[in-house]
């Protein structure tokens, strides 16, 4: 028990460069095993004490916020601590130690800003286990939180509280999960919430006008002017062209940046054995952000395409690929899955054919393109134009039908025969009209 039922706290010339720091023993420290403050038994809580540098000149921030940042972390440390959360079994990844501590100072000390600092983080490493410094990590839990409030009580930092209680009532490490559980807790899930904090994270965009929660930050500017944009994983410059990457399981994210002109489709491809690939295509019209979702979520060896995409009115378009897989709590290692992005112009379309009796001919989709939601591999069938054929539409209902889109050679005779089966009309290949395309056989 510390003099007067206070915290203790020692201010004294620390070596140099050092903030601070919470130590588990001491005078006025050590184990207490079951926090007499808290409603379930924390097992191997700890009493600890805090100590300050006596100066905070040279630091990169002025020296009061230096102090206010510190303090704001370090007892951030000590509730850890008090929590018997950074000790034993259930110890989360420094990522949400020394990250979550840092998010702190933001959350106690507004204006200290002495976390602008430390951008940006690895956002390609995974949340499940990052072994980057783990300080810059911070901005990952503003993301996540901001939307709920901050600075006040039940707020934002509400989702941080009901973390490390979570982990402090575990008797081994449930870190994904309970973050997950406090974001639930909230009305949303880690999956969601990290897909929207990469849109986020991407264009760094100020709060206010068009641009809203989950998809902006209070104090994106300040982030920007201290340490710069974020930077691009990946770049396709104009339509036609693919890109190929990788993402760690257990929440990673990528950006890929798009062409801003043309008239297209985006193609996400899981080509791996394991993954759970979630992307958005994003443009930014410099007063908002639209959010174009691809239809599914793409497990091991799978595909998902968003058709005629239309950037005008965009500055800036970019897919926001995230790897949401979970495999463990607390795992201690991650698998990446590859991806591939292909953007193609729309109304153009490549058949392999096998020419047949009376011109005739069967054969398979080789690309996606001008095929709506088709997959490569759709079986097709090119037909002779008859007298008096015309451009046939069948309605498609209780995902069944058949849907015919007219494909010329060079005078107009022959036609595409698409007859896919799906499960909804949206999954029909061909689901829109194309432009009729010269073809040789």
């Amino acid at each position: 028990t510390a003099p007067s039922g206070r915290y203790h706290v020692v201010v004294a010339n620390l070596a140099p460069g050092l903030y601070g720091f919470v130590s588990p023993t001491g005078t006025n420290a050590g184990l207490f095993g079951n926090n007499p403050n808290t409603s379930w038994n924390d097992v191997d809580a700890y009493a600890s004490c805090m100590a300050l540098n006596d100066d905070y000149s040279g630091f990169p921030s002025p020296p009061q916020a230096s102090l206010d940042a510190t303090t704001a972390h370090e007892f951030n440390h000590s509730i850890q601590f008090g929590y018997g959360a950074l000790t034993g079994a259930n110890v989360p990844d420094a990522a949400f130690i020394e990250g979550g501590a840092t998010w702190m100072e933001d959350e106690v000390f507004d204006g200290a800003n002495d976390s602008y600092n430390y951008l940006w983080p690895n956002f390609a490493d995974d949340m499940g286990s990052y072994s980057l410094s783990p300080y810059p990590y911070w901005i990952t839990f503003r993301g996540l939180t901001e939307r709920f409030g901050t600075g006040a009580a039940g707020a934002g930092e509400q989702v941080m509280q009901d973390f490390w209680e979570l982990t402090s009532q575990s008797g081994t490490s449930n870190m994904l999960s309970a973050l997950n559980q406090a974001l639930v807790n909230k009305g949303t899930t880690l999956a969601d919430a990290y897909h929207a904090y990469a849109i986020a994270a991407k264009f760094n965009r100020t709060c206010g006008g068009g641009y809203v929660y989950p998809y902006c930050f209070e104090e994106a500017a300040g982030y920007v002017a201290k340490k710069g944009p974020t930077p691009i994983h990946q770049s396709i410059a104009t339509v036609g062209g693919s890109v190929f990457g990788s993402l760690p399981n257990h929440y990673s994210l990528n950006w890929v940046a798009l062409p801003n002109s043309g008239f297209y489709g985006v193609t996400l491809r899981n080509r791996s054995g394991g993954g759970q690939l979630r992307g958005s295509v994003v443009c930014d019209t410099g007063s908002a952000l639209t959010v174009s979702s691809l239809p599914t979520i793409v497990g091991p060896n799978a595909v998902t395409r968003l058709a005629d995409y239309d950037p005008a009115g965009c500055m800036e378009v970019a897919l926001i690929i995230t790897n949401e897989e979970q495999t463990s709590p607390n795992p201690s290692m991650s698998f990446a899955s590859e991806y591939e992005v292909d953007t193609a112009a729309t109304h153009l379309r490549t058949v392999s054919l096998r020419l047949r009796r009376h011109l005739i001919a069967r054969g398979l989709v080789t690309t996606v393109d001008g095929f709506g939601a088709c997959a490569s591999g759709e079986s097709v069938r090119i037909e002779r134009k008859k007298a008096g054929w015309k451009l046939v539409k069948r309605a498609v209902t209780d995902g069944t039908g058949k849907y015919r889109v007219r494909l010329r050679d060079r005078e107009g005779r022959y036609r595409a025969v698409l007859t896919a089966r799906s499960e909804s009309a949206a999954d029909l290949c061909g689901a829109a009209a194309s432009t009729p395309r010269r073809h040789r056989h």
